[in-house]
């Protein structure tokens, strides 16, 4: 599962390019922190988790900071990736089943690579998704389709009207034959057995404040 960046992750990002504009080099990780306001420590975890994701590159030393995307000449203008507002829907329940607030009031920053035409985001609540790492309190990102195949994470909307987030199989066989199986990722919950549910969207990326 791709992990498109923060809305803090990104002003990290866009200070970072901002100070290469300004003077022509890289900041080193104190310059950074200087410049936004925070510890040398934080924007250090910031830029190593935007490594992992393949943005930044470390080439070591006080300025070895460079954005992947950017020329290696230290007067380069690093390029962030472009990012796009989608809108934030409400709750999603990983674990008992909850409405879904739809009420779209709030939006998050992701890459454009990520999301689609009619990509949303919902905040997680419960931890019977937690084997899968998503935790409560993680924004997933929802591509909108009506059905997925058995294995994929997605919203199931109950046929009372309850939403939540599982991973969704078809049963062919055995005691459940016919029905679908809501699987959690916690080891301490059993699974669902419905006979219908309606698949609102699949789960295509996740966002976690690292702080």
């Amino acid at each position: 599962m791709t992990l498109p960046i923060s809305a803090k992750q990104m002003e990290v990002l866009n200070a970072f390019r901002a100070f290469a504009e300004e003077h022509g080099r890289t900041p080193s990780v104190r310059e950074l922190a200087k410049l936004l306001g925070r510890a040398p420590s934080t924007i250090h975890q910031f830029l190593t988790t935007l490594e992992e994701r393949g943005i930044f590159v470390n080439d070591e030393g006080a300025h070895g900071w460079r954005i992947a995307e950017a020329d290696a000449a230290p007067t380069a203008r690093a390029v962030a990736p472009e990012v796009v507002q989608v809108p934030l829907l409400g709750r999603i329940a990983a674990g008992r089943p909850i409405e879904a607030v739809a009420d779209g009031s709030e939006s998050v920053a992701v890459a454009r690579s990520i999301a689609r035409e009619g990509t949303f985001a919902l905040q997680v609540r419960g931890n019977s998704m937690i084997d899968d790492h998503v935790l409560d309190g993680d924004l997933v990102l929802i591509q909108p389709q009506d059905s997925v195949d058995d294995g994929d994470i997605a919203v199931a909307l109950l046929d009372d009207g309850g939403a939540t987030l599982k991973r969704i199989y078809r049963e062919r066989g055995g005691a459940h034959g016919g029905k679908i199986r809501l699987q959690p990722a916690n080891a301490e919950m059993q699974p669902i057995y419905v006979d219908h549910v309606t698949i609102q969207g699949k789960v295509v990326g996740l966002i976690r404040d690292l702080r």
